[in-house]
């Protein structure tokens, strides 16, 4: 028996740890949460005992010492009803209950446990108690050097401290960097529990290192930031075109066609000279129009925040819509990333023309707000709104607008949600990482 490529993968999807072995009790694959356990590949788990692995002990951790668990088997018959595979479900003692003891307890060493992320314990004081052998190695330090530190001492961007904040058996997961002895910073996804000890309160870290997360992210910033600012730079061409050579043609037609109905007799003629003129006059401000939207000036010279407000009090000049906008922790003059402003631009313009189209709403809002390492934008209007499907998506044929705020949110790696019913308006919700 082999695992196939799909069950190998919706094993890595698992985040229980899991083994199976085969009608003889041979190890036949393991997902990444019992490979973590055990500090061991697959490579090194196929072909060997079950027992090997899981024991009444519990399972061998990389330093010796054995991990207790708890273990469901089930078994899968083939169609011929005979026994093929048995799958293992691990679950370390007290996941349900009791894992803060069985961390703790000195027969199962917290230093040998998880070889690939930093497990860290420290008292209320923030004075360290106890670190893995990973984590030593990643931070660069002895364990002697720790184990006298402060946490404060390693935590760069005071998420660590969140603790404080922890009742006893709750926990918390956010993104910080720890420092490293050597001066840089380890970027990592920290869990920070309260739990209680033989009476004494005690706080548990348990950190994974996101370097390689944190690079793809970069990697994937630098490409969105190249693709958006190709896209705004043929915009800003077309922009200067339609302006100068398009818009220049329409105002030198409208300038010769008066001059001609100027010198016509009244009739026929001088009639059908002054329609020419006023439909030139009005290709000029299309044209004039045009060229904004395609790249607004405000936008390049003074920021989003501006060039947000003058789109608003355009669209309020336009159509007989209230509409206000409301900035958070973004200063008027404080530019966020290039890429960033143009797409929330663009966004925040395309769902304007679908209220002007199809909402029928008297108000709408425009909310910008900045946290920590993301933007969020909110658009709601209290127009007629429509239902949304099953999935909490927008129904088929609510056209092209939708589908490209959707595109470019997620082009700059981020996300956009709507909400909306039948008579009660829609909101809009973007969020874009910083």
């Amino acid at each position: 028996m082999t695992l196939t490529p799909l069950v190998a993968a919706l094993l890595e999807h698992v985040a229980q740890a899991v083994l199976i072995s085969d009608a003889h009790g041979r190890v036949r694959g393991a997902n990444a949460a019992l490979l973590e356990l055990v500090g061991k590949s697959n490579d090194d788990l196929v072909g060997s005992p079950t027992s090997a692995v899981i024991s009444a002990a519990g399972i061998r951790s990389p330093g010796g010492a054995y991990i207790p668990v708890a273990v469901h088997r089930s078994n899968v018959a083939g169609p011929d009803g005979q026994l093929q595979a048995v799958v293992l479900s691990v679950t370390a003692v007290g996941e349900s209950g009791d894992v803060k003891r069985a961390l703790l307890d000195p027969r199962v060493r917290l230093r040998t446990l998880f070889p690939r992320r930093i497990f860290l314990i420290h008292d209320l004081q923030g004075i360290v108690r106890d670190v893995n052998d990973f984590g030593c190695r990643r931070l660069g330090y002895t364990r002697n050097e720790l184990m006298v530190a402060s946490v404060d001492a390693i935590d760069v961007d005071g998420v660590a401290a969140q603790w404080r904040l922890l009742q006893p058996g709750t926990s918390v997961i956010s993104r910080g960097r720890l420092h490293r002895k050597d001066g840089s910073t380890v970027p990592v996804e920290l869990t920070l529990t309260r739990l209680e000890w033989r009476e004494e309160a005690l706080v548990m870290w348990q950190a994974r290192d996101v370097t390689d997360e944190e690079h793809h992210l970069a990697q994937q910033r630098r490409f969105v930031e190249g693709v958006v600012g190709a896209q705004e730079d043929e915009r800003a061409r077309v922009s200067r075109e339609l302006h100068d050579s398009l818009g220049q043609l329409l105002t030198s037609l409208s300038l010769h066609v008066s001059g001609l109905a100027d010198q016509a007799p009244e009739g026929p003629l001088r009639y059908g000279l002054e329609k020419a003129l006023t439909v030139a006059e009005e290709a000029t401000r299309e044209a004039s129009a045009l060229a904004h939207r395609l790249r607004p000036p405000a936008l390049d010279e003074l920021g989003l925040v501006e060039a947000l407000q003058q789109q608003a009090l355009e669209f309020k000049r336009q159509h007989p819509i209230e509409t206000d906008v409301l900035i958070r922790g973004v200063g008027t003059r404080e530019r966020l990333p290039p890429a960033v402003e143009s797409t929330l631009y663009r966004i925040v313009q395309e769902a304007l023309t679908n209220v002007a189209k199809h909402s029928e709403a008297t108000r709408v809002d425009i909310l910008i707000a900045c946290r920590p390492g993301r933007v969020r934008l909110i658009v709601e209007d209290d127009g007629r709104g429509f239902e949304l499907g099953e999935d909490g998506e927008p129904p088929v044929g609510r056209g092209l607008g939708l589908s490209g705020m959707r595109e470019r949110a997620s082009l700059a790696g981020g996300d956009v949600r709507f909400e909306s019913s039948s008579g009660v308006g829609t909101t809009v919700f973007v969020t874009l990482p910083l």
